[in-house]
């Protein structure tokens, strides 16, 4: 009879050890799967750090343009009414 018990446990932790094997396997699918996503996100984010440095390289090309051609910040002369429009 204990020959019988010691049996049914030793299946029951043999199964079990097969899981264990079966998630370690799963768990190593996994973590490649999330280094290659952070890899992925990492790769975004310094993609949008250059996008950035172009945006802000053209803002102060437009800026200089605006400067050249007399425009001022508010996209109107400093003696005119937003309301009224230019003096003729």
């Amino acid at each position: 009879m204990s020959d019988n018990v010691e049996n049914i446990y030793l299946r029951g932790l043999r199964d079990i050890m097969g899981e264990l094997g079966i998630l370690r396997r799963d768990m190593g699918d996994v973590k490649m799967r999330l280094s290659s996503i952070e890899r992925g996100l990492g790769e975004v984010q310094t993609q949008l750090g250059v996008m950035n440095g172009r945006m802000d390289h053209m803002d102060s090309r437009l800026e200089k343009l605006e400067k050249n051609v007399g425009l001022s910040d508010t996209f109107l002369g400093e003696d005119m009414d937003p309301f009224r429009g230019p003096e003729e």
